[in-house]
């Protein structure tokens, strides 16, 4: 299964992705850069500089480095 970022990007393990406001169920607090950790029912796993891990919806990311 191919996950898409917020622009149409193929998100991978290890990407660098920004990871928006939290919205209502969200467990984070705020807005991060992390790093992709791997996938789960159709969720993308991201850490971020604390290792902590959120499970975000994949359309809401936006990948880094993309031109």
């Amino acid at each position: 299964m191919n996950f898409k970022d917020k622009v149409g990007s193929t998100i991978d393990k290890f990407d660098e992705v920004y990871v928006p406001e939290p919205s209502g169920s969200d467990i984070h607090n705020f807005e991060f850069v992390g790093s992709v950790d791997g996938f789960k029912d159709g969720l993308v796993t991201v850490s971020d500089m604390e290792n902590n891990c959120f499970d975000i919806e994949p359309e809401r990311l936006i990948k880094i480095g993309e031109e």
